[in-house]
C-alpha cells in the first residue's frame, strides 16, 4: 500500500490479531511504522479497562495511540462492547475522550498539509447495541451520533490544547 501511494490502517478489532494489547504491541515490533484504525472498544472489552486512573489504560494504549491514523468512535464500559452515550457526561464516555484525544494529539505531530484524521462514530445495530428484551434498541442511534460528535470535537480541542 505505501509503494502504490494508498494509505493502509490495520484496525484494532476482536476475532483478530489485533483483538489485544499483547498481540497488537508484537505487530507493532514486527512493523515499526504500521498504522491503526483504532476501534478502542475492543481493547477496552478485551483488556477489562475501566478509565480508572490506577489501570494506567492510556499508557498502556500508548503504542498503538501512537500510530492510530482513523478512530472508529465506539464506546465500550469495559464489559460491553457497546454502551448508551446518554449525555457524553458518563465515566465510559469521559474516559473515551481521553483516549482519543490522546490519539489525536499524537497524529497532529505527525500530520502535514491537507491530511486527514477520519473519526467514524460507529453505533452498531442490536447484538452491538444494546437492546431490550423485545429486541429493540435502547437508545436512538442518531441522536447517539450526534453526542458521540461532540464528543469527537471535544477530544479534537483537548488534543490542540497546549
Amino acid at each position: 500500500a505505501n509503494d502504490a501511494g494508498l494509505a493502509f490502517f490495520v484496525e484494532t478489532h476482536r476475532n483478530n490479531f489485533t483483538e489485544n494489547l499483547p498481540q497488537t504491541i508484537q505487530l507493532i515490533d514486527l512493523v515499526p511504522d504500521i498504522r491503526f484504525t483504532a476501534d478502542l472498544s475492543h481493547f477496552v472489552v478485551v483488556g477489562e479497562f475501566y478509565g480508572w486512573a490506577d489501570e494506567g489504560a492510556v499508557d498502556r494504549m500508548l503504542p498503538v495511540l501512537s500510530r492510530t491514523s482513523h478512530i472508529h468512535g465506539r464506546i465500550s464500559n469495559g464489559e460491553q462492547v457497546q454502551v448508551d452515550v446518554a449525555d457524553g457526561s458518563t465515566a465510559p464516555a469521559r474516559f473515551f475522550v481521553q483516549l482519543w484525544a490522546t490519539a489525536m494529539k499524537h497524529w497532529l505531530k505527525g500530520a502535514k498539509e491537507g491530511d486527514i484524521l477520519p473519526f467514524t462514530s460507529e453505533l452498531g445495530p442490536p447484538r452491538y447495541a444494546i437492546t431490550l428484551p423485545d429486541g429493540k434498541e435502547f437508545s436512538d442511534r442518531w441522536a447517539q451520533s450526534l453526542v458521540m460528535k461532540q464528543l469527537a470535537e471535544e477530544a479534537w480541542s483537548l488534543a490542540q490544547a497546549p
